[in-house]
């Protein structure tokens, strides 16, 4: 992997991990527009890891494809 895919995988995983961590932080806040948020967000961070799943997917095919 090179050093500029793995420091965005790392970018990716500390905006997961702070993301999750706002989550976590407002559970207890009431409100309509909060939990509207929380739920955009919470969405957001799922899509964003199946993002990184498939992408991750493809370097490593393309990998053993290189390889071959």
């Amino acid at each position: 992997m090179s050093k500029e895919t793995q420091a965005i995988n790392n970018d990716m995983g500390q905006l997961a991990e702070d993301a999750q961590a706002l989550l976590s932080a407002t559970v207890d806040v009431a409100g309509d527009k909060v939990a509207e948020a929380r739920k955009r967000l919470a969405a957001a961070l799922e899509r964003g890891k199946q993002i990184c799943a498939s992408a991750r997917d493809k370097a490593v095919q393309g990998a053993k494809a290189a390889d071959e």
